[in-house]
């Protein structure tokens, strides 16, 4: 809720116009932007990217403030396993 109230308050400082939307998720969108960020039209903001492991600072970094940008947490497929001899 506080970022709306900044962005409301910044509005009539920039001239903009704010408006809220709530976005379908379907594949024809992820498409379109991953489309949109291949061709570089479009730029993801990433703030930090954590291992799994870590998710849990992922989790309180936003729960504390405002990241810079999007908090990636990566999951990563195990190590292949040997076979045994």
């Amino acid at each position: 809720m506080g970022n709306l109230i900044k962005a409301v308050a910044l509005n009539a400082l920039a001239g903009q116009t704010l408006k809220s939307f709530t976005a379908k998720v379907t594949a024809q969108a992820l498409t379109e932007v991953r489309d949109l960020i291949e061709s570089g039209s479009i730029t993801p903001v990433i703030d930090r990217t954590y291992p799994l492991t870590d998710a849990a600072a992922a989790v309180q970094l936003v729960e504390e403030g405002s990241p810079a940008g999007k908090v990636v947490v990566v999951v990563e497929p195990p190590p292949p396993r040997l076979p045994r001899r």
